[in-house]
């Protein structure tokens, strides 16, 4: 499935403009969207207010109204309790879960089992809302490595992963982890785009699909089909080259 990460419109005045939010919404969906990125980077989520965060994902729950899933980022604080009292106010717009920026969870500097401990104390903080993880470049990229990602599939509740490791090795690692779970593997990279479909991947969350989103709509339905494959692959080969 295509899975946008969306943009938020604005006024002339920098104020969110809510309406144009809405028409955008139902563009997407025209397009062969079938799963929403709210409050994401594209979405311009560390430079919209806490109120206009919950306002934008409150915005595209409505306008989509139960007909596919979406998703928002939550895990914005400084300590694990402002994170979780957070991501309760996203989880309760009607989001199917709520988005963990990786980088958020540990510096830059510290190990996976930091990044494993703060991940425990915030996960027992929001109990049953189910949640998802994006290796967001900001602050800075934190890659996924396999023991944390082995953590989150043990609590049952990871239910969708936006790579952006960039790297088709590093994909297929995690997909093979992850096989069996319920977890939905989205790749920002348009590059590996076909590789991770045909691997397993439930789908592509690129930046692309904010130019040309019928064409990451027709991909993500079409890769695994074998009387496709040659489209595909001339698609694939000419995406990577306008990227």
């Amino acid at each position: 499935a295509f899975v946008p990460v969306m943009l938020t419109p604005y006024k002339a005045n920098k104020t969110v403009d809510y309406k144009g939010l809405k028409k955008l919404t139902d563009y997407y969906l025209e397009s062969g969207a079938r799963g929403f990125f709210a409050n994401c980077l594209s979405s311009e989520m560390y430079d919209l207010s806490p109120e206009e965060r919950l306002k934008v994902t409150s915005t595209v729950v409505k306008q989509i109204d139960g007909r596919f899933p979406v998703v928002a980022t939550g895990s914005f604080g400084n300590t694990a309790r402002e994170k979780a009292d957070f991501t309760k106010k996203i989880a309760d717009t009607g989001v199917d879960a709520v988005i963990m920026i990786t980088s958020h969870f540990a510096e830059k500097e510290e190990s996976d089992d930091v990044m494993i401990k703060n991940l425990e104390e915030y996960m027992s903080l929001t109990e049953g809302i189910p949640l998802g993880t994006y290796e967001c470049p900001s602050p800075y990229k934190r890659i996924l490595s396999e023991s944390v990602l082995e953590f989150l599939l043990k609590s049952g509740r990871l239910v969708y992963h936006k790579d952006t490791s960039e790297d088709i090795d590093n994909i297929l690692q995690k997909l093979d982890t992850a096989r069996g779970s319920k977890l939905g593997f989205y790749n920002a990279h348009i590059g590996s785009a076909a590789a991770s479909l045909r691997n397993g991947g439930a789908g592509l969350s690129p930046i692309a699909g904010n130019y040309y989103p019928e064409v990451i709509s027709w991909l993500c339905k079409n890769a695994g089909d074998p009387e496709k494959k040659e489209q595909v692959d001339w698609l694939q080969e000419n995406l990577t080259a306008m990227e």
